[in-house]
């Protein structure tokens, strides 16, 4: 099955595979978009087409249960879960939004094109990939043949499935390259916007200059009116600086729940009494198993590595205990079980045989199979490179290096530490089953068994009963954002802020799985509410709704500030345009034009206009502009900029070097715009289908 496994990583879009187990789902799709989600049951709208929550819901669990099967896991963590429904949200927006480009097109692939693409002379990348050596990027199209003739061996359809999945995902690709590749061929670039570039690369200019900066006057010399500031909003609010996706600003008090002192007593008392009875115990491994948080761990030690807390065992009889002591939030107890010479480190090398379909057996009867020709032919190495599954070691002949106990699982660390140089054994792991063949093994040294109770110190119910009140009493008490800030600032708590959260946001600084939270202050809470208590890992927390923001224009009132300075700024800067107009008549030279001013003269040399900034002034675009058109010996008008007012004057220009042949320039700027394209084509018809997203409805 090495080559499945190479189909598995090399798939492009890997949660396309669809397992026969996913009929009976632990979620039911009915259940979270049912009616009484205030009346809606679509999770989103793309290009003007309702997304039903429950085909959506299928789609997720599909990419679920694919993710489960390809990474051989029973169960995922939210965290992943919610990674594969963000990435299935993506997904579902890239066929909606590139799919009507294409079936308008008439994109397609054909049965004789895909053919093509995986047994013709010219094999898609994806094929190449999967069939190539890994060592050696060689491709042998025989790989491709001898794979589909043994593909329907496999009975129970996994192979199949698979490969039909790999094949839908090959013609997908292809009509992508085939859009993006028209798009692409219309792009063109002229002799003439070579000829600019060249120019705005390499000619350069040596300047001076005259500013009066907008810092340099204080803002009480101007006043700004409210009409000022609402006329400036109302002719700039289309400016992207002024636009806002949807979000909301949290604010929010922990509590953290932490075992109390009493609790630490009671763990203290308990490992005390349990101390008397571990003394007296004849089987220390069900005394743990039946009375530790942990359970037993036959834990061999070298005694230079010993545990300060059991540092006492080294030289002391078997049965011997240490503590109790308490370590890492956890009162414990020790014993010493037994002492051995033992090595500390073992060099190994495996071969990984996967176990498809339950069907261990027959992989160890291969394994064992395989440990009679390495035997008799002396090639693990080789072996190991077309056979193990696992990729890593496989390349180097499955070679592991040196490892010390307790580094690889138990039966694969096992089988190491109790063999001989030179032995090869056949175990089963939860990665499946391992043909090992022991390398070198270093020089043994006195090792200690140690065993350990051990009892977690963890709030009590009365604990989290108390820390639950304190959390309730504080939420129930302050309703608004004022009392809320008031109350956290007279009882010593820190009120953090989790600024700009989107809808969909998977992490909150602090808090972990903040779903709920984000669905209470979208779906539920107004600007200015404050939560009932949440449960969020090892804390309870109340939140406030500190503010919320629609998509769109961002509200004048929310800028106001920014505005005012933007207006601000243009007054002042139309005063020193009168200035520097009164200034410049007579066409004064640039020093007198200084000394008028009251302002030195300031130089800039090599001015190339695509730099983007000029020394001095930083960026300022519009004298930038203003330069590229100067000729030398040339005063410029007055330039309002970015951080001041400026008039330039050029001294020379050095002319860009002449160029006969733009062909290469036109060549390599295709080829920038090119890189482009991809990317900018779909960001543009994304935007044009308007997506809405409601998931946070239900998610």
């Amino acid at each position: 099955m090495s080559i499945l496994q190479k189909i598995r990583e090399k798939t492009y879009l890997a949660l396309i595979f669809v397992g026969l187990g996913i009929a009976l789902f632990v979620i039911d799709p009915s259940s979270i978009f049912s009616s009484s989600q205030r009346g809606e049951t679509h999770v989103g709208i793309i290009a003007g087409e309702k997304i039903e929550g429950q085909d959506f819901e299928l789609k997720v669990q599909e990419a679920i249960e694919n993710y489960k099967a390809n990474y051989q896991q029973a169960n995922i963590d939210e965290a992943t879960k919610e990674a594969i429904r963000n990435q299935t949200w993506d997904q579902q927006i890239q066929e909606i939004v590139m799919g009507s480009q294409h079936e308008e097109l008439g994109l397609t692939v054909s049965a004789e094109e895909l053919f093509d693409m995986i047994q013709g002379p010219n094999p898609s990348p994806q094929v190449r990939q999967a069939f190539g050596n890994p060592q050696t990027g060689e491709f042998n199209p025989a790989n491709v043949i001898a794979f589909l003739k043994r593909m329907d061996e496999d009975e129970t359809g996994d192979t199949k499935k698979r490969w039909l999945a790999f094949e839908k995902d090959m013609k997908k690709q292809q009509v992508y390259t085939k859009y993006n590749t028209l798009v692409k061929k219309g792009l063109y670039i002229t002799t003439a916007e070579a000829k600019a570039d060249n120019a705005a690369k390499n000619k350069m200019a040596n300047i001076r200059f005259v500013a009066k900066r907008y810092a340099a006057s204080t803002d009480t010399t101007v006043k700004v009116t409210d009409a000022e500031i609402k006329a400036y909003y109302a002719a700039n609010n289309y400016k992207e600086q002024y636009k806002q996706d949807e979000a909301v600003d949290l604010k929010y008090v922990a509590f953290d729940i932490k075992p109390s002192d009493d609790d630490n007593q009671a763990a203290k008392k308990w490992i005390d009494k349990t101390t008397e009875e571990f003394k007296l115990t004849d089987n220390d491994t069900l005394f743990i198993n039946i009375n530790s948080d942990k359970p037993y761990a036959a834990m061999w030690y070298a005694e230079s590595a010993l545990p300060a807390a059991v540092d006492t065992l080294k030289k002391a009889a078997v049965g011997t205990i240490a503590g109790p002591y308490l370590e890492a939030e956890s009162w414990k107890v020790s014993k010493l079980l037994g002492t051995k010479m033992a090595v500390d480190s073992v060099k190994a090398r495996h071969i990984l045989l996967k176990v498809e379909g339950g069907n261990a057996e027959l992989v160890k009867a291969k394994a064992d199979s395989l440990k009679k020709v390495i035997k008799a032919k002396n090639n693990f190495a080789e072996l190991a490179k077309v056979l193990s599954t696992d990729a890593g070691s496989g390349a180097q002949g499955g070679d592991l290096g040196w490892f010390k106990e307790g580094v690889m699982v138990p039966e694969f660390n096992n089988a190491c530490f109790n063999g001989k140089k030179g032995d090869m054994t056949v175990v089963e792991s939860q990665f499946g089953i391992h043909l090992i063949e022991i390398l070198d093994r270093s020089k043994e040294s006195r090792k200690l068994n140690i065993a350990t109770v051990e009892r977690l110190t963890e709030p009590s119910d009365k604990t989290f009963q108390n820390i639950y009140s304190k959390a309730s009493d504080f939420s129930t008490k302050n309703r608004t954002l004022e009392a809320f800030e008031a109350a956290a600032t007279e009882g010593g708590y820190n009120v953090r802020l989790a600024p700009n959260i989107k809808p969909m946001e998977g992490k909150v600084a602090g808090l972990d799985n903040p779903r709920p939270i984000i669905q209470w202050a979208y779906n539920t809470a107004k600007k200015g509410d404050v939560s009932e208590v949440y449960e969020v890992g090892n804390k309870y927390v109340v939140v406030v709704l500190a503010e919320k923001y629609e998509k769109g224009v961002k509200p004048l009132e929310t800028i106001k500030e920014e505005l005012e300075a933007e207006v601000r700024k243009q007054k002042k800067a139309e005063q020193f345009i009168k200035e520097f107009e009164a200034a410049l008549a007579g066409n004064p030279a640039i020093e007198a034009l200084a000394g008028k001013m009251n302002a030195p003269v300031e130089t800039a040399q090599n001015v190339v206009f695509s730099a983007g900034s000029i020394p001095g002034m930083g960026k300022e675009p519009e004298v930038l502009g203003t330069i590229a058109a100067l000729k030398a010996a040339t005063v410029s008008k007055p330039v309002k900029g970015l951080s001041g007012v400026y008039v330039v004057y050029v001294d020379n220009v050095v002319e860009a070097p002449e160029v006969t042949d733009f062909a290469p320039a036109k060549k390599q700027l295709a080829q920038t715009l090119s890189s482009r394209a991809d990317y900018e084509v779909y960001e543009a018809l994304k935007d044009k289908a308007e997506v809405k997203d409601n998931r946070v409805k239900f998610y």
